[in-house]
């Protein structure tokens, strides 16, 4: 008798267990990492290279008064923009930047006009006003393109051979740009992105009507023709003062 009772007792054991197993509360599993979204405003910083060629032209004979010659220098700058997440994989974006450059170069003026002329170009500040369409390759990578105005300070330098006077004017070039580049999300609302920009401006007078300097005839209307190969780093931060437009999920 006492081995039918271990026995019953064994198997109401056994066949208890699953039961109790099943009323034991469950383990809640982790929750899921944040969705990244890129809606929303940033403020930014960028440093790289700008380079490229320029060459001065005589307005009114509409002849090339130098060769077409090398300008490069450095840039630094501030970013302020706007993205815009309108599905999983787009995002829509508005972008200005403005940023110092010491951007040079100087060409000699050949025949017809007289040799005893040097030109330096200094490209002093570079603003572009831009909107951006981009791809995202994952929640974090937005691969874009963009486009759109550009304006910069250009100073022409006239020397008149080594060591005689030199004159100077400064002006606004007004042009347009556009470029490519990749953005990634470092760490919270902390971006880096690596860009590239093909910047084209027109060109403008300079001194017209022509300076007058003794014993030296000065061509008047000259024209300088610019463009900009700018590869540049930055790094922004991102806002979040609005709620997402649209859902989030990659």
């Amino acid at each position: 008798m006492k081995k039918i009772l271990l026995a019953c007792a064994a198997f109401a054991a056994l066949i208890g267990t699953p039961a109790l197993a099943a009323d034991m509360p469950l383990k809640a599993p982790p929750p899921p990492a944040p969705i990244n979204n890129w809606t929303g405003f940033y403020l930014g910083i960028e440093v790289g290279l700008n380079i490229d060629d320029g060459k001065a032209t005589d307005t009114a004979l509409k002849l090339d008064k130098t060769r077409t010659f090398g300008l490069a220098g450095g840039l630094f700058g501030g970013t302020i923009g706007y993205n815009w997440q309108i599905a999983p994989s787009w995002v829509l974006g508005a972008e200005a930047d403005i940023s110092w450059t010491d951007k040079t170069g100087t060409g000699v003026d050949i025949p017809p006009f007289n040799p005893v002329f040097s030109n330096q170009f200094n490209e002093q500040w570079l603003a572009t006003y831009r909107g951006r369409v981009g791809y995202l390759l994952t929640s974090d990578w937005l691969l874009y393109v963009t486009g759109g105005g550009a304006a910069a300070s250009v100073q022409q330098n006239v020397f008149v051979g080594p060591p005689g006077p030199a004159i100077s004017q400064t002006n606004t070039l007004w042009g347009w740009t556009v470029g490519t580049g990749v953005e990634g999300r470092i760490v919270g609302n902390w971006y880096a992105k690596v860009e590239y920009l093909f910047v084209s401006l027109t060109p403008s007078s300079y001194f017209n009507p022509a300076p007058v300097i003794p014993h030296v005839t000065f061509v008047s209307g000259q024209a300088v023709h610019l463009v900009d190969d700018v590869i540049r780093f930055g790094i922004n931060y991102k806002f979040d003062w609005m709620p997402a437009p649209v859902a989030t999920k990659y």
